[in-house]
């Protein structure tokens, strides 16, 4: 569940505070010392973006979940750190990857973009 956390860029007194717990008790759930109630699983699970089954295994419980790619979420919380032309420099790139890709979908005939696999 750390991993999750940070992956979100939260600290766990941000979690501690929207789930109604304290700081200690989000670090038990973190260290397996404690379960979570259910409906404190279900509102982890909800604001880590993970089903509940995943929180209790760490397995997904569905192929779109399997399938996921973590990586972007994951580098969020480095990215906001970028000084800020850094981030306006980003946010410019990606404005323009999206464009395109969403430009080429379009034109392709089957829905695939050209030269994609």
């Amino acid at each position: 569940m750390a991993r999750l956390r940070k992956s979100r860029a939260l600290r766990q007194k941000d979690l501690a505070d929207r789930i109604g717990a304290t700081v200690q008790r989000v670090s038990r759930y973190e260290n397996d010392r404690y379960t979570p109630r259910i409906e404190t699983l279900a509102q982890l699970a909800d604001l880590l973006d993970v089903s509940v089954d995943f929180l209790l295994t760490g397995r997904s419980s569905s192929a779109a979940e399997a399938t996921e790619d973590h990586r972007l979420r994951e580098r969020l919380p480095a990215l906001e750190r970028l000084p800020q032309p850094y981030r306006d420099g980003l946010v410019l790139f990606l404005d323009a990857l999206l464009a395109s890709y969403y430009q080429s979908e379009r034109a392709s005939p089957a829905g695939k973009p050209e030269g994609a696999p």
